[in-house]
């Protein structure tokens, strides 16, 4: 056990000092997969649009939010095939591959209810969408006043570009944070035959919620 402590010591300590590289990656992540695929999105909001004749946008978004949640579920599994022993080297890239998935699922949605998906601003909203309501407190502390409910309406009318930068940088450091605690706080880690199922239930779960807040931000 006492082996176990220090390892797990290790990792955090690691985790710490890569946090702010991480946030910083974490914003280009977002910028890259706005400028490489918010066309690619365009057309496949469009495609879903004709195959789904009468169906409304709650219920295209429903359908976005379950096949990236699988998506998002099969990166956890492989990602943590290596359990506790590749843990330094596969939770970057299970990282930056959620993050990029729910960054397409969040443009999506936001696509489908008419926003401008190819603006620079976007990189805000997605963070935004992966802090929840937790982030009105952010919003808060840089000056503005939005009210209780996170829509995107109220950023758009409250949050200046000024604000944008400080919120971002907050904001990005508080979901390195979050997701780094997470990964390295469960004991799962420790056996990949458990590792698998329980790495990709968490990244189905988590991928949902961000999707559900992504509904929400976006139906206003």
């Amino acid at each position: 056990m006492k082996k176990l402590s220090g390892k797990f010591g290790v990792l955090r300590k690691i985790t710490e000092e890569q946090i702010e590289r991480w946030s910083k990656e974490l914003m280009q992540i977002l910028r890259q997969t706005i400028e490489n695929e918010a066309v690619f999105i365009d057309e496949y909001v469009e495609q879903l649009k004709r195959l789904n004749p009468g169906i409304s946008n709650e219920e295209l978004s429903r359908k976005i939010i379950w096949r990236k949640s699988l998506k998002a579920s099969g990166v956890g599994a492989i990602c943590n095939l290596g359990g506790f022993i590749t843990l330094p080297v596969t939770m970057p890239a299970e990282l930056y591959w959620c993050f990029k998935i729910q960054a397409q699922m969040v443009l999506g949605i936001a696509c489908l209810y008419g926003w401008n998906i190819h603006d620079e601003d976007m990189a805000t909203d997605i963070l935004l969408v992966m802090v929840g309501n937790a982030a009105i407190n952010v919003i808060g502390k840089a000056g503005a006043r939005i009210g209780q409910d996170l829509a995107k309406k109220a950023v758009s009318n409250f949050i200046t570009r000024e604000m944008m930068k400080k919120i971002n940088r907050i904001l990005s450091r508080r979901i390195i944070t979050k997701a780094g605690q997470k990964s390295l706080t469960s004991f799962a880690k420790l056996a990949p035959v458990v590792a698998v199922p329980i790495g990709a239930g968490i990244d189905l779960v988590g991928t949902r919620q961000i999707g559900k807040m992504a509904l929400r931000f976006y139906k206003g």
